[in-house]
């Protein structure tokens, strides 16, 4: 084997490490950000939930109202 041969076949090596260690990088890179848009969507679903239940609260209270009103517009009847 020349030299030319063996200094082809050691850049060729290095080429394909920096092409593994940039991917691998990029993967590591992509996992925190995956973790952290999976944390804000928790978070939204979280904050969402919570604003469901008030408004749920909010809806019971108008029935209540709302109930009472009827009443009292039928016994004006």
């Amino acid at each position: 084997m020349d030299i030319a041969t063996a200094t082809l076949l050691i850049l060729g090596a290095i080429v394909i490490a920096l092409i593994w260690f940039a991917a691998t990088r990029l993967r590591a890179a992509d996992s925190v950000h995956y973790r952290t848009v999976a944390t804000r969507g928790a978070d939204a679903q979280e904050e969402t939930n919570k604003q469901l239940g008030d408004i749920q609260a909010q809806l019971t209270d108008m029935n209540r109202r709302i109930a009472q009103v009827e009443r009292i517009l039928q016994d004006a009847e």
